[in-house]
């Protein structure tokens, strides 16, 4: 088996993308209703009406799953806000490409840790979501494509993908391109083990697809459950989902399977342009 060190980055479009997903990115919110104050004095009345600053604090989505595995404890985190403002994370370095969106780079030791992503907008309104994180050395990222799932088996197709001059390498050297030629978009997958592998799936194991919102980004990492995943693949349309979600593989892609003592405890999709 190949041991991949690879990070499966989370998070979940459900607060920007118009409706809830599979799980809920929650933050508290607090409400402040309009004062109306009367002033009388001897022979005149005088009525003033305050409106409330704003108290709503932002809404905080991570794109893929809230549930985070990693191999060397380098973690990458990415999401969004409804409004402008600024994201925290506690030993993080925050990349801020806009107003609204974030990209969050740090480190942790080997075992479970809960990290708190906080939020505070220009108001000083704040909110936080917790992401689970699990650094374990001794976990498998395996990339396969999936030929099939039951609910609690997954029949896997072992791959190996490859990127940069390994990628155009393996690809001269299996003729698929000339001796003068380079691989495009940087990526080449070999797939010459076509003996497939049935596989244990963790009941409460996340789910990343690729996917696009006819109203919103494409192309986003969602997180869905297993069952959503299962009719997904059946080529049904399971309840739950964001309204105008689309899912950009449609099946087709392969997947990074994350599996702790032989059972998959993670399943992410791979992007391919």
């Amino acid at each position: 088996m190949r041991r991949t060190s690879a990070l499966i980055v989370l998070a979940l479009a459900a607060a920007s993308c118009g409706g809830g997903g599979a799980s809920d990115n929650t933050s508290s919110t607090t409400t402040s209703a309009t004062v109306t104050t009367t002033t009388t004095t001897p022979g005149q009345s005088t009525t003033t009406t305050v409106e409330p600053s704003d108290t709503t604090p932002p809404i905080i989505t991570v794109w893929g799953s809230l549930v985070v595995y990693s191999v060397d404890g380098v973690v990458s985190l990415s999401g969004t806000l409804d409004e402008p403002g600024r994201v925290s994370i506690p030993g993080a370095a925050i990349s801020e490409e806009t107003e609204f969106d974030w990209t969050a780079d740090f480190e942790r030791e080997p075992g479970v840790h809960q990290v708190m992503v906080t939020a505070e907008d220009r108001a000083g309104n704040r909110s936080e979501v917790a992401v689970q994180l699990t650094v374990d050395p001794d976990l498998d990222v395996v990339f396969v494509y999936v030929t099939a799932f039951d609910g609690s088996t997954l029949t896997a197709d072992y791959a190996t993908f490859l990127t940069g001059e390994e990628a155009t390498a393996a690809a001269r050297e299996d003729g698929v391109i000339g001796a003068d030629e380079t691989v495009p978009n940087d990526f080449y997958i070999r797939n010459d083990n076509l003996t497939p592998r049935d596989l244990p799936v963790s009941d409460e194991t996340p789910v990343v697809l690729q996917t696009c919102f006819v109203d919103g980004p494409c192309v986003r990492q969602t997180a869905v459950t297993l069952k959503q995943w299962a009719g997904l693949l059946a080529e049904q349309a399971p309840g739950g989902l964001p309204e105008g979600w689309q899912w950009y593989g449609g099946g087709a892609l392969p997947y990074w399977l994350t599996l702790q003592d032989g059972a998959v405890v993670h399943v992410a999709e791979q992007y391919l342009p």
